[in-house]
C-alpha cells in the first residue's frame, strides 16, 4: 500500500506532464487592444468552374495595404491546406490585398492568378474569403473510369498532369485553337479542340455505360461497346448578322463557305473558319434564292441545293452548279441549272406539311448527287439521287432512312467514302436535341457504321443546318438564329467538333 501511494504521489504527475507537454500547441499570440486576427476560408476564382478542384501553387505570399495609414503588411499562405492554418493580426480598420503570381512558363500544373480585393477588421476574431481571377487557361478531363493521361497537342505533345487516375488537367499560356487527345479505351483517343483565350476553362467529363445518351453539355458519353454517343463541341464564335439563317456550310482548300436558306440573297459567303467574321460574298447572277439549304463539293464544282420545300407546294426545284475556280476568285460568278422533280409526288395543295419531299441535305459521290429528305411526320428520311448532268431528272428514290428525326444537313468525307447526316429530333422524348449520324455507302445505299452522337440541344446553339468537314476529320456545325416567344433569342453560331478516333 506504501508502495502504490508513494509511486502515485511521486510519478503519475511526471508522467502525466510529459504527455500533456507532448501534445501542447503553441498558444495563440496574445491579440492587442483595437486589433483583429484574420483566417483565410479558402480562395475563390471569378469566372471558372467551381465543381473542380485548383492546383494552387504551394504558397501564396499576400501584401495587405491598410487603406488609410498605408502600412503594408506580408502573409503567407497554403492555400493547398484546409484549412488554410495561416493567420495574421491587423489594427482594425479597412484593408486591400493584393498577389501576382509569377511567370510559370508556357504549360504549368499550377494556376496562375492575379488576388485582389478588401476587407475591414472590425473584430477580434474573423474569417475572410480571398477572391481573384486566372491569368492562365485550364483543360479539365474527369472520368469515371481510370484513363491514360490525356495529350496536348503543342508544339511538342505535352502529358497532362493528375489529381488521380480518373482526374487530369493541363494550366496554359496559349491562345488560340488548341487540340488534346483524350483517351476513352484500349489504344482509342479523341481528339477535342479547345478555343483558349485568358482565364478560360474547359471541361470534358466521360460517362461509360450509359444507359441513356441524352445530351449534357461538357459530357462525352460512351456505351457499353465504348462507342461515342455524345461529344462536345467547342463553341467558336456568334455568326455575323448576315448569317442569321445560315443554311449549308462547304470546306473548300482550307476555305469555308456558307449560304443562307429562303428569300435571303442569291450569294455564297466566304467565312473566316475559327472565328465566323464575313470575308466576302459571291452573287451567284443567274440564280435566285427560293429556298438554299445545302452545299456539296465534287467534280469541280460548288452544287447549291435550292430544294427547300416545307409546304411540298414547289415544282421549280433546282441545283445550281458553279465551277470551284469561280468561286474561290470572283466576285459575281454564274451557274448552271439541275432542274429535278420527284416522280412519286402528286399532291402540290400545300395543305400538310407530313410529307418526303421537303430536302434540306445534299452530298456529291461517283458523279452522283445524293438528296436526303425531311418528313415532319413520320421523322424519317427519303434518299434519292440525281445525274451529274444538265437536264431535267425525276429523282431517283433508294431508300427510307430511319432517324426519328429531321435531315439538316450531309456531308462526305472524300477521303474514306463515310457519310455524315446532321438532325434534330423535334417532339416526343428529348426534344430539340441534335444529332449527327455516320454512315457508309453499301451499292449507293447508306449502311449505319456508328451509333447515332448526340451533340447538343436548341438552347445551346439554335437550329443547326450547316456541316462542312475539313482537314483532319475537323467538323464545322453552323446554326442559325432563333426567336421564339417567351424565350431569350438565341444568335446563329459556329461550332467544331472532332471525329478522330470516332470514325476510321
Amino acid at each position: 500500500m506504501r508502495l502504490s501511494s508513494y509511486f502515485l504521489a511521486c510519478f503519475l504527475p511526471a508522467i502525466l506532464c510529459l504527455y500533456s507537454c507532448g501534445e501542447s500547441e503553441s498558444p495563440e499570440p496574445a491579440i492587442p487592444e483595437n486589433s483583429g486576427q484574420i483566417s483565410i476560408t479558402g480562395i475563390t476564382l471569378v469566372d471558372t468552374n467551381s465543381d473542380f478542384e485548383e492546383n494552387w501553387e504551394a504558397q501564396i505570399k499576400l501584401t495587405v495595404t491598410n487603406k488609410e495609414t498605408q502600412d503594408k503588411y506580408s502573409l503567407t499562405i497554403s492555400p493547398r491546406e484546409d484549412p488554410i492554418p495561416e493567420k495574421i493580426i491587423l489594427p482594425f480598420g479597412s484593408y486591400d490585398y493584393d498577389y501576382t503570381s509569377g511567370n510559370q512558363g508556357e504549360f504549368s500544373a499550377t494556376a496562375s492568378v492575379k488576388l485582389s480585393g478588401e476587407f475591414t477588421v472590425n473584430r477580434t476574431n474573423q474569417e475572410i474569403g480571398i477572391s481573384g481571377t486566372r491569368l492562365n487557361s485550364r483543360i479539365f478531363v474527369s472520368s469515371e473510369e481510370s484513363i491514360s493521361a490525356p495529350i496536348f497537342n503543342g508544339t511538342e505533345p505535352i502529358t497532362f498532369y493528375s489529381f488521380s487516375s480518373q482526374e487530369h488537367f493541363i494550366y496554359s499560356q496559349t491562345t488560340g485553337l488548341q487540340s488534346f487527345q483524350v483517351p476513352f479505351a484500349n489504344d482509342r483517343s479523341l481528339t477535342q479542340y479547345s478555343l483558349l483565350t485568358e482565364s478560360s476553362e474547359q471541361v470534358v467529363e466521360l460517362d461509360y455505360n450509359v444507359a441513356t445518351n441524352l445530351y449534357e453539355e461538357h459530357h462525352i458519353k460512351l456505351d457499353p461497346a465504348k462507342n461515342p454517343v455524345s461529344l462536345v463541341g467547342t463553341e467558336l464564335a456568334e455568326l455575323p448578322s448576315s448569317q442569321n439563317e445560315t443554311s449549308g456550310l462547304a470546306w473548300i482548300q482550307g476555305r469555308l463557305f456558307s449560304i443562307n436558306d429562303g428569300d435571303n440573297s442569291n450569294q455564297i459567303h466566304e467565312l473566316q473558319p475559327l472565328t465566323g467574321e464575313l470575308i466576302r460574298s459571291i452573287t451567284v447572277a443567274n440564280a435566285s434564292n427560293r429556298d438554299w439549304e445545302d452545299l456539296a463539293v465534287g467534280d469541280g464544282y460548288l452544287f447549291i441545293g435550292d430544294f427547300g420545300n416545307n409546304l411540298g407546294t414547289r415544282k421549280d426545284l433546282t441545283i445550281y452548279r458553279v465551277p470551284i475556280t469561280d468561286v474561290l476568285t470572283s466576285a459575281q460568278v454564274s451557274a448552271e441549272r439541275i432542274d429535278f422533280h420527284y416522280p412519286e409526288q402528286s399532291d402540290f395543295s400545300g395543305t400538310d406539311e407530313n410529307h418526303p419531299y421537303d430536302c434540306e441535305a445534299m452530298i456529291f459521290h461517283h458523279d452522283m448527287l445524293h438528296l436526303f429528305t425531311k418528313n415532319r411526320g413520320t421523322e424519317d428520311s427519303h434518299h434519292y439521287v440525281l445525274k451529274n448532268e444538265i437536264f431535267v431528272q425525276s429523282a431517283v428514290f433508294l431508300e427510307t432512312i430511319e432517324t426519328e428525326s429531321l435531315i439538316s444537313a450531309a456531308e462526305i468525307d472524300a477521303t474514306t467514302g463515310e457519310i455524315i447526316l446532321l438532325g434534330m429530333k423535334p417532339f416526343g422524348t428529348n426534344p430539340y436535341e441534335q444529332v449527327i449520324w455516320i454512315y457508309e455507302l453499301e451499292n449507293e445505299k447508306l449502311k449505319s457504321i456508328h451509333p447515332k452522337i448526340k451533340i447538343g440541344d436548341l438552347s445551346l446553339r439554335g437550329n443547326t443546318e450547316g456541316l462542312a468537314l475539313g482537314n483532319d476529320k475537323m467538323l464545322w456545325v453552323s446554326s442559325e438564329f432563333v426567336s421564339l416567344q417567351g424565350f431569350p433569342e438565341i444568335a446563329p453560331k459556329l461550332t467544331l467538333f472532332s471525329l478522330l478516333g470516332v470514325t476510321k
